[in-house]
């Protein structure tokens, strides 16, 4: 018995292949381009502008007279939304790297160290890239000239101060995104707010009789009203740690310049993405940059201190075994005290 097959719907189902660094990943769909333009149409830099916008109110003034609480509160906000940023600006450039053609299924993939290794990878310009180029080592200056080849205001070639500003600038931002005690200073923010807002004053000074010198005949190393103070566990084996306490200093207004370049990278390879796939004409929409190339280095160092009130001596981690360390929790016994002899140095 034959069937009339004449009437039969059939629907297309599209797979398309990615890799996020080096896993590889195939992705279903029946339209999977409009989701990619949705997805892409809908990245939005605007949000870190308005985050600025509304926290820097708080600084409007040149000195800031009283620091309040609610000028501390706007403080910890541009830190949290600018870590923030860094992880979009970089998930955005990774995926336009590796699956400019679906970037939703690269964006909702992707594993925190997955994209920091990438970032390492660029960084350190050691190691290749899979990319949709094929496998190649990657540098910040070799991303822009991929991607950024021309003028936004005279459609020439991008200045070499622009060029090497943006290159700079994404530099900059990977030393934080990278940074081990940044990474930590944003958890301890998001977690339950593990924090003390406010910063700290840093001086330096030799004294040949090991007296104290008075603050001013001593040099002064860092110096902010603003920054966090938390606790950060210090991994002394696999079985042992010991807390200390971490103080950082950071300047709003830095915060702020870094909210305003992300944005603005954000935003470029956001139009880079709807250029590779046809959904603007690149001369519709022009590109951001600065009008003023100075504006990328209006940006301040940050400052960093850690101590703990004693170093564990090598021969208690050594006589408490993960076996015993694990038998004394099962015994109920959560606490020891060892008494240490401290030596007088006079």
């Amino acid at each position: 018995m034959s069937r009339d097959m004449s009437n039969k719907k059939h629907v297309d189902l599209e797979c398309r292949y990615l890799m996020i660094n080096q896993r590889p990943l195939c992705v279903w769909g029946t339209n999977i381009d409009k989701s990619n333009k949705d997805f892409i149409d809908s990245i939005d830099p605007d949000y870190f502008d308005y985050l600025r916008s509304i926290h820097s109110q708080a600084f409007d003034r040149d000195e800031i007279v009283d620091l309040d609480v609610q000028s501390q509160y706007a403080a910890l906000s541009l830190r949290t939304a600018y870590s923030q940023s860094l992880e979009t600006l970089f998930s955005l450039m990774f995926s336009t790297i590796q699956s400019p053609y679906c970037v939703p299924a690269w964006m909702n993939s992707y594993k925190n160290n997955e994209l920091k290794n990438l970032v390492e990878k660029v960084h350190q310009g050691q190691e290749p890239i899979l990319s949709i180029h094929g496998s190649e080592k990657l540098s910040w200056s070799a991303i822009y000239d991929r991607f950024f080849p021309v003028d936004p205001a005279t459609k020439d070639d991008f200045s070499s101060e622009t060029r090497e500003g943006f290159i700079k600038t994404w530099s900059y931002f990977a030393d934080d995104f990278l940074n081990e005690s940044f990474n930590l200073e944003f958890n301890c923010i998001k977690h339950g707010l593990r924090v003390r807002p406010g910063g700290f004053k840093l001086l330096f000074g030799f004294t040949q009789d090991g007296d104290s010198l008075p603050p001013e005949e001593m040099m002064e190393l860092s110096n902010s009203d603003f920054g966090l103070s938390y606790l950060k566990l210090h991994s002394i084996n696999k079985n042992h740690a010991q807390i200390k306490y971490e103080h950082r200093n950071w300047n709003p207004k830095s915060l702020m310049w870094g909210l305003d370049f992300s944005a603005i990278s954000i935003y470029n390879f956001r139009l880079v993405l709807q250029v590779m796939n046809g959904y603007t004409n690149s001369l519709s929409v022009p590109l951001k940059c600065p009008i003023d190339t100075s504006d990328f280095y209006h940006r301040e160092s940050k400052s960093r201190i850690t101590f703990s009130d004693i170093c564990t001596p090598s021969k208690l981690t050594d006589s408490l075994t993960k076996e015993k360390i694990d038998s004394m929790y099962k015994r109920g016994e959560y606490i020891d005290i060892f008494r240490l002899e401290i030596e007088d140095s006079e």
